[in-house]
């Protein structure tokens, strides 16, 4: 499983920390804006 989380608000990150757990199981990235105003998008890859 590979994640990727972009969030509007780096500073926020323990939230994401507290979802996947630590030691952090996923990449994220911070960034100025996502689309319809939401705080969060993740990008999520699982194979078989």
């Amino acid at each position: 499983m590979q994640d990727t989380v972009f969030r509007d608000d780096i500073d926020d990150f323990d939230a994401t920390t507290d979802v996947f757990g630590d030691p952090p199981a996923r990449s994220a990235v911070g960034v100025d804006a996502l689309p319809k105003s939401v705080a969060v998008e993740i990008d999520a890859t699982a194979l078989r």
